[in-house]
């Protein structure tokens, strides 16, 4: 079976054998699938089937949508990226009948990420709350950790704590042993192997492939030239950024440098310190990732 759905635009989705679940939420959430088409096409993510031929969890699909009526009191920058998740996993239910289920999902652009992953990512982040975000910087950090799929163990204690590790990369497995060989990453080692640690530290309920928290040393350019996109040929899930002029507040911005989340950890609680917090602003400073930092300071 066939539906299909005209919105303003003449938009037309095209759906085959889903859930009624899945269409009734769909046709709930057609303006805002309509008004966030264009991130979905600016991402370029193939929707193939996910691994198994199974739909994501009626859960998560609730989560995502939950607050597209919030009031509108809530962030209104927070919620045009819910919108834009809820699109992206209704865009990528599995078809079980379809010759492609149980195919992996690719990202052309960037052939190194775990799409899946990714996906997953993001739903935890706009699960935090603002109370778990506006904590003790350790508790912060913890959520954040497990917000991108990783472990809070003694591999990962650097992760969000220094400047420079503060990019939350979801690769796929069969680039999870790249070791910037090549020297392509400036100022990384060319013996950056990361690959058991990551398997170490990695989630493994957050979806295939693994997390780590890569350098953010050339993010500033454009395209990013980081570890995550020129190492692991991969997008980031998100990056912690430190808000200027203060740097007591920092945001958490997706790949293409839009707001996720905000949070001003409680101030004495372990913080990094000035200094680094600071750097981790320049180093992105005139790149696409540093405009909602610079945002945030302004309005704080």
């Amino acid at each position: 079976q066939v539906i299909r759905l005209r919105g303003r635009g003449g938009m037309r989705l095209l759906l085959r054998r889903l859930h009624p679940t899945a269409c009734a939420l769909l046709i709930g959430t057609a303006s805002a699938f309509q008004a966030t088409s264009p991130l979905l096409a600016r991402h370029g993510i193939s929707s193939y089937s996910a691994a198994g031929g199974s739909a994501p969890p009626k859960s998560a699909l609730t989560q995502a949508t939950s607050s597209l009526d919030a009031p509108s009191s809530c962030n209104p920058e927070r919620r045009r990226f819910t919108a834009g998740a809820a699109a992206a996993l209704l865009a990528s239910v599995a078809e079980p009948g379809d010759s492609m289920a149980g195919q992996v999902e690719r990202d052309p652009a960037w052939p190194g990420t775990s799409v899946a992953r990714l996906r997953a990512i993001t739903e935890r982040v706009l699960s935090l709350s603002q109370d778990e975000l506006d904590g003790p910087w350790p508790e912060a950090r913890r959520r954040l950790l497990w917000a991108g799929g990783l472990k809070d163990m003694r591999s990962t204690s650097h992760a969000f704590n220094d400047w420079n590790h503060c990019d939350l990369t979801p690769m796929a497995d069969q680039v999870q042993d790249e070791s910037n060989a090549d020297g392509a990453v400036a100022g990384i080692s060319r013996q950056n192997m990361l690959g058991e640690h990551i398997r170490v530290a990695s989630l493994p309920e957050v979806g295939p492939g693994g997390s780590w928290s890569t350098c953010i040393l050339g993010a500033s350019q454009e395209p990013p030239s980081d570890v995550a996109h020129v190492q692991f040929r991969s997008r980031i899930a998100f990056k912690l950024v430190w808000a200027p002029p203060t740097f007591d507040s920092f945001v958490l911005v997706d790949d293409e440098g839009k707001l996720l989340a905000k949070g001003t950890p409680q101030a004495g609680s372990g913080l990094p310190s000035v200094q680094q917090r600071q750097k981790n602003y320049e180093v992105v400073r005139g790149g696409r990732y540093a405009a909602e930092a610079e945002k945030a300071g302004k309005g704080a």
